[in-house]
């Protein structure tokens, strides 16, 4: 949940910088290796879902916590992009969801069938427009 944080620790800058080294390495020897790579930024159920951020917030501010909301994706967006490789960001897609509640379980942030099934299509639309697979026949 740090980096969720308004203001985040040191750590949460640092944790940033070395995934986003990692995924760089990563991607970097997939595409040398003639594989196509993108990255998906998927958000937490409290970025897509208003009472469950509100729920978040309300029980951290008694401690003097601020979260800030879409600050995970935020972040990674930021790190991620001078890496140059296209990126799907899921939380307008989940946001524009007639059905938001029903995206996730109630009782964990594990995607329901319904979830999956709008994480599939979005990302079947994203790869077909990036041109990273053809697009669907017949």
């Amino acid at each position: 949940m740090a980096i969720y944080l308004q203001d985040p620790p040191p750590f949460v800058a640092e944790g940033i910088a070395t995934a986003t080294r990692a995924f760089g390495r990563i991607a970097d020897e997939a595409r040398a290796h003639g594989a196509a790579v993108a990255f998906v930024l998927m958000p937490a159920r409290m970025d897509a879902n208003d009472a469950e951020f509100e729920r978040g917030s309300t029980a951290a501010a008694p401690s003097g916590i601020r979260l800030k909301r879409h600050a995970a994706t935020e972040r990674f967006s930021t790190a991620l992009k001078p890496l140059g490789y296209p990126m799907l960001d899921l939380l307008p897609v989940y946001a524009s969801a007639d059905d938001i509640p029903t995206l996730h379980f109630v009782r964990n942030s594990h995607l329901t069938a319904r979830g999956h099934q709008v994480t599939a299509d979005a990302m079947l639309r994203f790869l077909v427009a990036s041109g990273l697979v053809p697009g669907r026949r017949g």
